[in-house]
């Protein structure tokens, strides 16, 4: 990580190291990025946008709620910017959804260019936090519709014996 870092001219390695391991509540980002001391136009942006981002979360009472992680990777190579978790409150569990910005996503699959955003939702890991708040529907097998296909035979010719 830190070769290739250097190769695209990334002069100070360990200073980027370390704003990617900021982590705690958005309005530190600010700080902690200017405690490590690196510049870059694009940097400035981010956090230009994640202070943003935590005044919008705290006019909606959410800032407690959300937290940030500059080491957080999702796996898709089409997100584009910002990209988020959402887990329990205790974080016993796995991620229940994340996602991300792909604003090039539409264009790439033959759309028009445009901003997007989405996300995916883990199926398995919801359920689990239903069954242990004890409001996971009960299940049962029973049959609620019965579809029968009938087969007429009228113009059916058999062969004859000679």
């Amino acid at each position: 990580f830190r070769r290739e870092l250097a190769k695209l001219g990334v002069r100070s390695v360990d200073k980027l190291v370390e704003v990617l391991s900021v982590s705690g509540e958005l309005e530190s980002v600010g700080e902690c990025v200017d405690h490590v001391g690196v510049e870059s136009k694009g940097l400035e942006q981010v956090v230009k946008d994640l202070l943003e981002l935590a005044e919008i979360l705290r006019w909606y009472g959410f800032q407690d709620y959300c937290e940030v992680d500059l080491s957080i990777v999702r796996g898709l190579d089409y997100y584009t910017g910002m990209v988020f978790e959402v887990y329990d409150k205790k974080k016993v569990h796995r991620a229940l959804f994340g996602g991300g910005r792909y604003d090039n996503l539409i264009e790439l699959l033959g759309g028009d260019p445009m901003p997007a955003v989405g996300f995916g939702m883990g199926d398995a890991v919801l359920e689990l936090m239903m069954r242990e708040e004890g409001v996971w529907p009960t299940e049962e097998i029973k049959t609620d519709y019965y579809v029968l296909g009938t087969v007429s035979y009228t113009h059916l010719t058999l062969p004859t014996k000679a």
